[in-house]
């Protein structure tokens, strides 16, 4: 299991507002164990913590194909969250493997738009940033992504 103590324990020291993760806080998503491992720190009882998926969080044991993966889904709120983006693949034994989409938020005078980029779909990307645009009642200041 991945030890992401040191990373906290840095970002606690610069003790900003809000935590925000670009994706990837579990090795594998189907794993509820790594989840709670995760969320266990006392960092996110602290501060707002925002994230988005990694292609890890996307990630099923090959090995045990019956785990339904919607822990991200579980874990996290998307506010404002579009199909656009969407992940949904049905296994071959009928188990589901889910990524939420793209979803935007505003936090102070920042709007944050959160692409998922395990999705390919530059089009949907572009009309998802388009229509989170023109529906902010806030000025543009932030985006951001994972690995394109």
């Amino acid at each position: 299991m991945i030890d992401f103590g040191k990373s906290l324990k840095k970002a606690r020291e610069i003790n900003p507002s809000f935590y925000y993760s670009m994706g990837d806080n579990v090795q594998i998503a189907g794993f509820e164990g790594e989840f709670d491992y995760f969320l266990n720190n006392p960092i996110f009882r602290e501060r707002v913590f925002s994230t988005i998926a990694g292609n890890h969080e996307l990630k099923v044991d090959k090995n045990d194909t019956s785990q339904e993966n919607t822990a991200f889904a579980d874990h996290f709120y998307q506010p404002n969250l579009t199909e656009y983006g969407q992940t949904l693949n049905i296994n071959d034994d009928r188990t589901k493997t889910f990524i939420p989409g793209d979803y935007y938020y505003t936090y102070g005078n920042t709007l944050f738009l959160n692409l998922n980029t395990n999705n390919k779909n530059s089009l949907e990307h572009k009309t998802f940033i388009e229509e989170a645009i023109k529906k902010a009642t806030k000025n543009v200041e932030v985006t951001s992504h994972g690995k394109l």
